[in-house]
């Protein structure tokens, strides 16, 4: 088996949770999360 073969067998096996770069977004109340911005330094609530 290849590196290459190698690596993309590792790459399918991965799953990714939301954070950096995705746009995942889910918030407890409405409003909760200022809109484009999933973890603000100050929440509204």
């Amino acid at each position: 088996m290849s590196a290459i073969d190698q690596a993309r067998k590792t790459a399918e096996g991965l799953t990714y949770s939301s954070g950096f770069g995705n746009e995942h977004s889910s918030e407890a109340a409405p409003g909760a999360l200022p809109h484009g911005r999933n973890s603000p330094q100050r929440a509204p609530l």
